[in-house]
């Protein structure tokens, strides 16, 4: 091989190498770039997020405080407000788990739900241990969960009590749930004929809808509600009496305190 020809392909092969270098450095540059980029939008995305929770807490607090009054509050009696609020001396960490759990909601009655449980709860005058444990539930719900609830209390508040000589179904309530694999149907002692052991065979013909299972579940997860032994069977339908803790029922109560705050407050 001539020296010329051992030059070139030594030039050759170095103007690859380089090339190849390049090539890297500047898909690297592009990476950087694109990350740059990236994290433009992530800092406009948190900006944004924060923004949107800030609206919702003064929509909640003006619901609030207009509930309160029976008017339209000025907007120094929503300050007012706002700054009661904020001077709890609990505050501070109850923003960062409520809020918190906002900023991830995608749903906008949820942050304001979150949002209501956070500038409500300190003018309820819970002990600190009960508030406290009301906010771990509540940042665990959704709206499903919470109207279920809500739904559990009214139908035991109205129920007559029950007919039977000895308790066995209704023990200390008077709910009972009856499952059939995904499906859940809630029933009281108004729904149940104590003669000729029909139980809920009306009840059952009139293929009434079930309630969301999943937020049955959630509800039984967080200790809101018991359900006992099976009792009794319907065809392919199994019966549990269902109870509301005392726990569910200092949730419901609290969240139907701030309903207001929640259902009133507008984007």
């Amino acid at each position: 091989m001539t020296t010329l020809v051992a030059e070139v392909k030594a030039l050759i092969a170095g103007g690859r190498r380089a090339a190849q270098i390049a090539g890297k450095v500047q898909a690297l540059v592009r990476r950087i770039e694109s990350s740059e980029e990236l994290q433009g939008h992530f800092d406009k995305a948190v900006t944004e997020v924060n923004r949107e929770v800030g609206q919702v807490s003064r929509a909640v607090c003006t619901a609030l405080v207009a509930h309160a009054l029976g008017c339209e509050p000025t907007a120094d009696d929503v300050s007012t407000f706002l700054s009661s609020g904020v001077n709890d001396p609990a505050f501070p960490n109850r923003a960062f788990r409520l809020l918190g759990e906002a900023r991830k909601a995608a749903s906008h009655r949820r942050r304001a739900f979150l949002a209501s449980m956070l500038w409500g709860l300190p003018f309820l005058k819970l002990p600190d241990d009960e508030r406290d444990r009301v906010d771990m539930l509540v940042e665990r719900m959704v709206l499903a969960d919470v109207e279920l609830l809500s739904l559990l209390v009214h139908m035991d508040r109205i129920a007559s009590p029950s007919k039977e000589t000895e308790p066995y179904l209704f023990r200390g309530t008077r709910l009972a749930v009856l499952t059939r694999e995904l499906e859940a149907i809630v029933a009281t002692t108004d729904q149940y004929d104590y003669g000729n052991n029909e139980g809920f065979r009306k009840l059952l013909d009139t293929e009434p809808a079930g309630v969301n299972r999943a937020a049955f579940g959630t509800l039984l997860t967080l200790g809101c509600i018991e359900t006992g032994e099976v009792k009794m069977s319907q065809g392919d339908w199994t019966i549990r009496s269902l109870v509301l803790t005392t726990l569910g029922r200092s949730v419901n109560h609290a969240i139907e305190e701030l309903r207001p705050g929640f259902e009133n407050a507008r984007d």
